[in-house]
Order: structure tokens, then sequence, then C-alpha cells
């Protein structure tokens, strides 16, 4: 192979390499990283804590979330994996405080990553469902 043609190729391959670095390879070798300021903004957020407390959250501290807040609530997802296996935290707002947190996959509201923790949640008092007593 002459000396022009390895020079193409080593070029050719650096490009494919730089190109491919930070949607594919950065977020794999990150991916512990990623999903551990999700888990930490999971922890700072409680059902029950007033919708406008999401607007306090400092942004500098998870530097490689995507936060995105409107009204009905916080979704922080981190840089997007092979597999859209990225996790994401949702937080929904209702009657103007959080009601639940839950952590998921890119791929949907119904995919609980294995290693997340569990949901939280408001849990409906026994008073504010339809009335079992007599009438």
């Amino acid at each position: 192979m002459r000396r022009e043609d390895v020079a193409l190729w080593s070029l050719s391959g650096a490009f494919i390499v730089a190109i491919l670095w930070q949607p594919v390879v950065d977020p794999f070798l990150n991916r512990a990283k990623y999903r551990s300021q999700v888990i930490d903004l999971y922890r700072a957020v409680e059902p029950g804590l007033p919708a406008a407390d999401l607007d306090a959250i400092p942004r500098d501290k998870y530097p490689n979330l995507s936060l995105h807040l409107d009204d009905s609530g916080l979704v922080a997802s981190a840089p997007l994996e092979f597999g859209a296996k990225n996790w994401v935290l949702h937080v929904a707002v209702a009657d103007g405080v959080v009601a639940t947190v839950r952590i998921r996959t890119e791929d949907g509201l119904h995919d609980h990553p294995a290693g997340a923790p569990p949901d939280k949640g408001i849990r409906a008092r026994p008073s504010d469902g339809p009335s079992s007593g007599p009438r």
C-alpha cells in the first residue's frame, strides 16, 4: 500500500471516530456519571414540593442533563445513549405541587430501567377518593 493511501485511510478513520465520539462513545464511557446526576436530582425532588421550587434547581449542579420545565413538570434527560437507554427523570406536577418523580429511559414512560430507584408519588388519602362509607 502506498504511503498516500495509508495517510488517507488514517485520516478517514480519525474523521469517523471524531464524528461518532460525542453521540456514541462519550455517553457509553460516561454512563455512570450521567446516571448519577439523574439520581442526585431524583433525590433532591420530593412529592409535595411546591412546583415553584423546581425553578430554583441549580442547573450548574447537573451540567450534563438537559432540563425542560413547564407547567406540567420537569423532564431531565441524560445524553442520548445508543439504543435510547439513557435515563430520563420525569417530575409531574398537579395542583401546584410535585405529584410524581420517576426515572425512565428515552424509550418511554413505561420502561423503568434496571438499577433505577423506585418511583415516588403522593398517595391518595382515603378521604380523597370516593366515599366507601354508608350514604
